[in-house]
């Protein structure tokens, strides 16, 4: 505990123990950023997925190791809930390695965002392969290293590093294809990471 405030793996002890008001602390810290996983990769309010997740979660509680990151359990939960989402509303053999949001609903984005780059970058992350996209969202939205991010999609460490220099490369090439203007070009992927933060911290103070 920190100046009064419990640490994700005091709360989990406690919750684990019965304490459903720990639970309750666990959820209420991450609603917005497993709110913030799904709202670029569906269609319409993500608020049956984020539902799901933390119903998952809850069943699942035991299955979390002693002393393991609770925060990667969660959004590996998420990540196999988008899957599962997405894999029944377009095709059971869906690739997520290969299909894009942009291919599966190119009408899709719903996000309201004040600037012409992060409205840039947001629909410049829908170009890429959905497991591209969660890679790259998680570094920037959640800046998690490529050990968590590898915890979460259940593959290696060295695979996630390299799908982060694939995801940007291929989120330069998206933000060029899509962009109109030379200026907010040079500006977006000049500070892409910085646009990034934006979208994430204006989605968090925002709600269905």
């Amino acid at each position: 505990m920190v100046g009064g405030v419990k640490t994700e793996a005091e709360l989990l002890e406690a919750w684990r123990a019965g304490d459903r008001a720990a639970g309750q602390a666990l959820f209420s810290r991450y609603f917005q950023p497993i709110r913030l996983f799904f709202v670029n990769k569906i269609e319409g309010s993500p608020s049956d997925l984020v539902q799901e997740t933390f119903m998952a979660c809850i069943k699942g509680r035991d299955r979390i190791h002693e002393g393991g990151d609770f925060r990667a359990y969660l959004f590996g939960v998420a990540y196999r809930v988008l899957r599962v989402h997405l894999r029944s509303k377009y095709r059971a053999e869906l690739d997520l390695g290969t299909a894009s949001m942009q291919d599966l609903a190119p009408s899709a984005v719903t996000l309201i965002l004040k600037s012409e780059q992060t409205r840039l970058l947001a629909q410049a992350l829908r170009i890429l392969p959905v497991d591209l996209q969660v890679v790259m969202e998680l570094r920037y939205w959640e800046q998690m290293n490529s050990s968590e991010i590898a915890q979460v999609l259940g593959i290696s460490a060295s695979t996630v590093r390299y799908h982060l220099r694939q995801g940007r490369s291929q989120l330069a090439d998206a933000i060029r294809q899509l962009a109109k203007n030379p200026k907010v070009l040079e500006s977006t992927l000049g500070d892409i990471e910085g646009w990034a933060q934006q979208i994430r911290d204006l989605l968090r103070s925002s709600h269905d």
